[in-house]
């Protein structure tokens, strides 16, 4: 249920299968407030091609995953997940990619508020060109199309795709770093318009289509050989075909910063605040905010331990209806790990992960802590 297992080949290597098992423990699999657990067992194979030839490189990463649950069998699912990438150069002055990206896997329940399998399939096309003319400056464009769909019927309409086009330019320093500012376009449309009940009115089918624009700073500085600073952020602007009430405009951010303290040890953290359509619930978007942090010790060259904490606040907005209007979920998640590799090949992970939300709407309360143990082998 959500439990990824990224591979990556090793240096030099062009061709690679891999396999996978993973076994979980989660004490509360439909994240609700009275628990019920379940045992479940993830097979994973996939083949990873990693090939240079001249300036391109070209990779893929194709995986196919078999869930199979203990009580609940009605969730057992098969999942798929492809990435294949064409890093594209032409002379010393252009360069840029072509992806294909696409995942279907199952709805987590913490998203998704009902019992039945729920399947979501991602899609991700995107092509990026970038020109350096000049040492010191990068003119970048590109475009994207994002798909996402539901198979349950209930869900149908929270189906969604998303067109988006950007230009940016950069100023490139010598140590690396860089200042550049970005303006993207985007234009999200669903199939489906979502019912949606007024108070003595009835239901009425609301169109959610809407168009976003946002002018951003870019920002890398490489402070020192072991500590770099990203940052993305700037003014957005989102309105809908229809009720403008719904209508954003505001600041949005990213930021990191990774830290390698020493040879062994290695410290990120980020903090964010985002407006995000979602599509299942009847709010128009989320103001997503929050901060995480991890760190990771290389106890010996076979030993690697590594624990994080996130916190994340989510307030709905722009419901018209009044169901979500109002409504904020915090949620907190603790993760520690430890993984153990005897051979370059194979390597085996235990998990353990707790969260928590706390919600103005108490039924969507919960808390959870899972446990998960994964063996590898890459040929």
């Amino acid at each position: 249920m959500g439990y990824s297992d990224p591979v990556l080949a090793r240096e030099g290597d062009v061709i690679r299968p891999y396999v996978s098992a993973t076994y979980v423990y989660d004490d509360n699999l439909r994240r609700r407030s009275d628990k019920e657990s379940d045992t479940s067992v993830v097979g994973r194979v996939g083949i990873i091609l990693d090939k240079d030839i001249s300036q391109q490189n070209f990779y893929a990463n194709i995986g196919v995953n078999e869930t199979k649950y203990n009580k609940n069998s009605e969730l057992d699912n098969t999942g798929k997940d492809i990435v294949a990438r064409w890093n594209w150069a032409v002379g010393s002055q252009f360069r840029g990619k072509v992806e294909y990206y696409k995942n279907e896997a199952m709805l987590p329940f913490a998203d998704f508020r009902g019992v039945e399998l729920n399947m979501r399939i991602q899609e991700r096309k995107t092509f990026e060109a970038n020109w350096r003319f000049h040492s010191s400056w990068r003119a970048r464009f590109g475009v994207q199309r994002q798909d996402v769909e539901y198979d349950s019927q209930t869900l149908n309409a929270a189906s969604f795709q998303e067109n988006s086009q950007h230009v940016g330019l950069d100023y490139l320093a010598e140590s690396g770093s860089k200042v550049g500012l970005v303006f993207t376009n985007g234009r999200g449309t669903r199939p489906f318009d979502r019912p949606a009940f007024f108070p003595g009115i009835g239901t009425v089918f609301v169109n959610n289509d809407y168009r976003q624009q946002s002018l951003k700073a870019d920002i890398l500085w490489l402070y020192s050989a072991k500590t770099r600073f990203e940052f993305l952020g700037g003014y957005v602007d989102r309105k809908h075909d229809s009720f403008s009430q719904r209508d954003f405009s505001g600041f949005n951010a990213h930021g990191n910063m990774v830290w390698s303290i020493t040879d062994k040890t290695s410290f990120k953290t980020a903090a964010w605040r985002d407006a995000n359509a979602i599509s299942i619930v009847t709010a128009s978007y989320v103001i997503d905010s929050g901060a995480s942090a991890s760190i990771s010790y290389s106890a010996t060259s076979k030993i690697l331990l590594s624990t994080s904490a996130r916190y994340q606040q989510l307030k709905f907005e722009g419901d018209i209806t009044g169901q979500d209007q109002g409504r904020t979920d915090k949620n907190k998640v603790f993760s520690f790990g430890v993984t153990y590799s005897p051979l370059e090949s194979l390597s085996f992970t235990t998990g353990l992960n707790r969260s928590l939300r706390d919600s103005t709407s108490p039924i969507l309360n919960y808390n959870s802590t899972s446990i998960s143990l994964t063996g590898r082998y890459e040929f």
